[in-house]
């Protein structure tokens, strides 16, 4: 099967909008400005699924020198509290599967190290692991993941993308009036991707492809 959606600001495309995945939130801030209602009231609410913005350990309030593992998995957590309570809140979005966006620059001000250390990919990925693994253990729910392979490499090194269970990659490889038929780009995190945002800012507007929904 093919699918044609939009997301975040996007409310429109050639290729057709089947689904759309909106912004409700990032650190521990729930947000609607990043959530299109035009784009969420035209294909529904089963067909509506939402993101978090994920904030590194500099973000964390107890940032500090001794910064450790746990405390890392805590931060993820307390951002992942956020976003189940907005998500139980949202009259929008009907969809079960919760996606973490992990990438350098909301308002530039992601929080994550970046010096490329063995130690700050550590703790960098002991912050997404925090949040996934809260979002997973939330009734009802699934858990995907929102990166680009670059992105992913400078924030997670080689680290894995699972536990999350659904790739929803960014790669704006194609043409801007393009409505691709299958999924051509690579993957990051060892998971295959099934949703593919194709187009972004150098367009001027977010498209996705998916060759399957998420739950």
């Amino acid at each position: 099967m093919a699918y044609y959606g939009v997301d975040t600001n996007t409310s429109t495309s050639p290729c057709g909008v089947s689904f759309y995945i909106g912004q409700i939130g990032y650190g521990t801030t729930s947000s609607m400005e990043n959530f299109n209602t035009s784009a969420a009231d035209s294909v529904g609410t089963s067909r509506t699924w939402s993101y978090w913005y994920v904030n590194g350990p500099q973000n964390d309030p107890n940032y500090s020198a001794e910064y450790s593992d746990s405390d890392a998995e805590n931060w993820g957590q307390l951002q992942a509290q956020e976003y189940t309570n907005a998500w139980v809140n949202n009259t929008y979005v009907g969809g079960v599967t919760l996606f973490a966006d992990i990438e350098q620059g909301y308002n530039d001000e992601g929080g994550w190290l970046l010096d490329g250390t063995s130690n700050s990919y550590r703790l960098n990925y002991y912050v997404y692991l925090g949040f996934i693994e809260y979002c997973k253990s939330f009734s009802g729910t699934s858990v995907g993941v929102y990166s680009s392979p670059g992105e992913w490499s400078s924030i997670m090194g080689d680290a894995a993308a699972s536990p999350a269970d659904i790739e929803w990659i960014a790669d704006w490889s194609v043409a801007c009036d393009a409505c691709p038929t299958t999924i051509t780009t690579t993957s990051f995190g060892a998971i295959s991707p099934t949703i593919w945002q194709f187009s972004g800012s150098n367009c001027g507007y977010d498209r996705d492809f998916a060759t399957m929904l998420p739950e």
